[in-house]
C-alpha cells in the first residue's frame, strides 16, 4: 500500500539528485495495482550494492522514520507495513 504520484521528467530529476541515484539507489520501473484495480508502471528506488556499507547494517533514522509516518497518516496508509519492515530489519531479516 502506497501513494502513487504522476510527476514530470524534471521532478524524476529532483528525485533523483534526493534519493541520491545512483550512487546510493538506483532507480527500477515496476507494474503497480492500485485500489481501483488499473494498473500503472512506476519509478522506484531500491538501495544500491555500490551504497555505502553502513547503509545496509543500520536502521533508519527517527527523523526518516517520523518523516514516513507523516506521509503515512496525511494519505490514511496504515502503519501496519512500516512497523513489519522495521521489525524485519531489527532482527536481520532485511
Amino acid at each position: 500500500m502506497g501513494v502513487l504520484w504522476e510527476i514530470n521528467e524534471e521532478t524524476l530529476k529532483r528525485l533523483d539528485y534526493q534519493e541520491s541515484y545512483p550512487t546510493h539507489y538506483d532507480r527500477a520501473i515496476v507494474e503497480v495495482q492500485c485500489c481501483d484495480g488499473l494498473k500503472y508502471k512506476a519509478h522506484v528506488y531500491i538501495l544500491a550494492n555500490t551504497a555505502p556499507k553502513f547503509t545496509f547494517d543500520t536502521l533508519p533514522t527517527d527523523e526518516y522514520i517520523n518523516h514516513i509516518i507523516f506521509g503515512y497518516s496525511k494519505f490514511g496508509i496504515p502503519k501496519t507495513q512500516l512497523n513489519n519492515a522495521l521489525d524485519k530489519i531489527k532482527i536481520g531479516v532485511l
